[in-house]
């Protein structure tokens, strides 16, 4: 994966922080033609200082 994907990447998070890993490598393997991989998007963004959190459920009151 070169940089411009790389790039690609940060800005599908960037545009909707909701989206999964598996949904990123589709879209990207759908643009480059190539098969990417959802543990590659994953690599990419914790190196570029994103990491999966998931929400605490709070209890309705």
């Amino acid at each position: 994966m070169n940089s411009i994907t790389e790039r690609r990447v940060i800005h599908q998070l960037k545009i909707d922080p909701k989206i999964s890993a598996p949904k990123i490598a589709a879209s990207t393997s759908n643009t480059l033609g190539r098969s990417v991989s959802a543990k590659t998007v994953r690599r990419v963004l914790r190196k570029a200082g994103y990491n999966g959190r998931v929400a605490r459920k709070k209890p309705l009151i």
